[in-house]
């Protein structure tokens, strides 16, 4: 999926600010989105206009060329730092084990762009399975996309959940009207 061009137009326009401009923009992208891959691509634009601001300003004010290469330096590091701290803020990963199974519930926002259950369900799968860090997990979620058909269920008229059975691994996404879905992988032992 692309990027939002009113969210890109924002953080632009919140990178303007010398010192701190990509940084607030990085915290204000990440709050939107959530996800850290998805706030560096935004970030790619946002950065190189708050050096340069940031550079002038600090030439400006400083009058020494070297101090504001540590300036310039220090701010194009910050915005990338800032979703990193705001994502274990953020976390919305939860794991309950029982006695014939795991369950991992991953809570992930997403924008209904495509109506599309398949394309819905590999955004969602994609983008929580980054979220998902413990290596046996990851390699049980690797083969989702070689196994059977996707099962699409209507709760009325806000709810769709789609479950996809692999063996012995069952993975139900639940996108709510609120721009949020939420993952369910449930795995036995």
């Amino acid at each position: 999926m692309g990027l939002d061009k009113q969210l890109l137009l924002t953080s632009i326009s919140e990178s303007v600010v010398p010192f701190v401009g990509s940084s607030i923009a990085s915290g204000h992208l990440f709050t939107k989105l959530r996800d850290v891959f998805s706030v560096y691509q935004y970030l790619l634009t946002c950065i190189p206009l708050t050096a340069f601001t940031t550079g002038v300003a600090s030439y400006l004010i400083l009058g020494n060329m070297y101090y504001s290469l540590y300036i310039v330096a220090a701010v194009i590091l910050a915005p990338l730092v800032v979703p990193i701290i705001m994502s274990i803020k953020y976390k919305g990963i939860e794991t309950r084990v029982t006695e014939n199974y795991i369950e991992i519930d991953v809570k992930v926002p997403v924008d209904i762009s495509s109506y599309d259950p398949n394309e819905l369900f590999n955004h969602v799968f994609k983008k929580a399975s980054r979220s998902i860090r413990n290596p046996y997990y990851s390699k049980k979620l690797g083969n989702m996309n070689n196994c059977g058909h996707l099962r699409v269920t209507y709760l009325g008229d806000d709810k769709m959940v789609l479950k996809r059975r692999c063996g012995e691994l069952i993975v139900e996404v639940t996108i709510t009207p609120q721009r949020e879905a939420n993952m369910s992988v449930r795995m036995n032992y």
